[in-house]
């Protein structure tokens, strides 16, 4: 009885062990990915998709550090496959993941200026937490952006001309800027370095 009852214990220990290297995995990727080690934070990240439970904040981790390196397609993609990873399970855990998905879709779509679609992704990030104001305040600021680009259309002859001559250089200037002033904004409050579970 005793051998039988210690058999259960370890073959119950291995699937919790398991669970531990996972989180550990991602744990470490996060460290890497905070202190701007990329590679590193990768590797972590991939070696934690190779065990099963990780799948989900694997991939999300994974989309997080190429949203870090400015592979914005590669990030899109990951963010993508961590949503089907947990479609169908309905947990509060999982909310908060999908938010954290939905919400950096929503910064990479604002970032390359596709204000519309940034804006559809904060108002799917509100639907699983509408208490972040990050999320308020970015839907806000990309249907605000948004009703500028359409105001502009009808003089956009005269802002090609202007940008054409000295005005680009300025104008490229001051868009840098406000990127960087909208992205260190963020940072403080809803963008994630990973996801520890």
């Amino acid at each position: 009885m005793k051998k039988l009852l210690l058999v259960v214990l370890v073959i119950a220990c291995s699937g919790c062990a398991g669970r531990v290297r996972e989180k550990l995995l991602i744990m470490e990727g996060n460290f890497h990915l905070s202190s701007g080690r990329y590679n590193q934070a990768i590797a972590a990240y991939m070696n934690a998709l190779a065990l099963s439970d990780a799948e989900p904040y694997g991939e999300f981790a994974l989309g997080t550090a190429y949203m870090a390196m400015n592979e914005d397609a590669a990030a899109l993609e990951r963010f993508d496959r961590a949503k089907r990873g947990i479609a169908g399970r309905d947990s509060e855990k999982d909310r908060e993941l999908l938010y954290r998905i939905v919400y950096n879709t929503g910064i990479i779509y604002f970032e390359a200026g596709n204000y519309g679609e940034a804006a559809g992704e904060f108002r799917n990030a509100l639907k699983y937490d509408s208490g972040r104001t990050g999320a308020k305040r970015n839907l806000e600021l990309s249907l605000l952006s948004l009703s500028q680009d359409k105001a502009a259309s009808p003089d956009a002859s005269r802002m090609e001309q202007f940008e054409a001559g000295e005005g680009g250089a300025l104008l490229e200037y001051i868009r840098q800027k406000e990127r960087e002033q909208w992205k260190s904004r963020e940072e403080s409050e809803d963008t994630f370095p990973g996801m520890d579970y």
